[in-house]
């Protein structure tokens, strides 16, 4: 074995070994793609399922109300110490949510199995 058939075993190596790690590499990512796929759905699966819960929607709900009344009574707050702007942003914010939360419930209440809203 001459030095130029050596350089080439050594050559050669090195390309194997490094096409076999980059192999490995790419198995090790798509494993860990999929796992983090499967972790993410099972997380909105979960996520899903508790946000269809009445109580946790009852509670939203009242969330949203309990901010909106802070909005407004921080406007009123504003206004006393004469901030007007940014009580007029406070009302607006808080007449826009209250309105928003009207609207949801007249055009997205839910519907029964015939078709009538539960109230029919």
């Amino acid at each position: 074995m001459n030095k130029k058939e050596f350089e080439d075993r050594i050559e050669q190596t090195i390309e194997n070994a490094a096409t076999h790690f980059e192999e490995r590499i790419e198995s090790a990512v798509d494993k860990a793609e999929k796992r983090i796929e499967a972790a993410a759905e099972n997380f909105n699966k979960s996520v899903d399922c508790v946000a269809e819960k009445k109580m946790v929607k009852i509670f939203i709900y009242f969330l949203n109300i309990s901010i909106a009344i802070g909005l407004i009574v921080g406007g009123f707050v504003l206004l006393h110490y004469e901030h007007m702007v940014w009580a007029n942003i406070c009302f607006i914010i808080a007449a826009l949510d209250i309105t928003w939360r009207i609207v949801e419930a007249i055009i997205f209440r839910e519907k029964g199995n015939n078709g009538k809203s539960k109230k029919d």
